[in-house]
């Protein structure tokens, strides 16, 4: 949650939707690189216990990335709207 607050810091600072853009970008690349070890992990092991961990960090990646995203879409519509949102916890990463 500290690495979403520093966005969220960044972009009250200076309202540079680039930071959550950019950091969408890097997650995409890492989650694809993820799908590819879930299908060898699926394809060597089979379903069992180290398909369920690479599952796990899957699904926090892709969890990430939503949190990320739903920011970014608020910065880029109303930046008086998202310093709202967040000083009220509103956003759904803050009610986590």
């Amino acid at each position: 949650m500290e690495y979403l607050e520093a966005l969220c810091a960044s972009y009250l600072d200076n309202h540079d939707n680039n930071i959550f853009y950019d950091d969408t970008v890097q997650l995409g690349k890492l989650q694809k690189s993820i799908n590819r070890c879930e299908d060898h992990i699926l394809q060597l092991a089979g379903v069992g216990p180290e398909l369920e961990q690479v599952g796990t960090v899957s699904r926090q990646i892709r969890e990430l990335t939503g949190w990320i995203e739903e920011m970014l879409c608020h910065a880029m519509v109303d930046a008086d709207l998202f310093s709202e949102l967040y000083k009220k916890k509103s956003f759904s990463y803050q009610k986590v």
